[in-house]
């Protein structure tokens, strides 16, 4: 399953205030990456609509019947844009440092898959 992109284009420009020489082939991109980032924190598969979900539970071609899978919500899509601000903020000089704390404070109530 591909992650889907869980913010558009126009709500992540609002988001880092775009500058009119970053192209929306490279915000794009960011968007991608930090809805991929989710999905992997989370450890479980996201849908923008529950008839999305529902369609997908419903397949036979596809089974990936995880009980885990939930629609997208308005925490998760705030996460979401933190993290493109913050991958456009740190575009030339990004380290290796975690998940920005504000994303995963909002993401972290819908975590699943941590093991004890």
């Amino acid at each position: 399953m591909s992650t889907p992109n869980l913010v558009t284009l126009e709500e992540a420009r609002q988001q880092v205030r775009l500058d009119a020489d970053l192209l929306d082939e490279n915000l794009a991109l960011y968007i991608q990456a930090a809805s991929e980032q989710c999905v992997e924190f989370l450890g479980r598969p996201l849908y923008l609509t529950a008839e999305e979900l529902a369609a997908a539970q419903a397949s036979t071609s596809d089974r990936e019947d995880d009980p885990n899978a939930m629609v997208v919500n308005g925490s998760i899509r705030a996460a979401c844009l933190l993290i493109v601000a913050d991958l456009y903020r740190f575009r030339e000089n990004r380290d290796q440092s975690p998940i920005n704390q504000a994303a995963t404070n909002l993401l972290w109530k819908f975590r699943v898959g941590l093991g004890v």
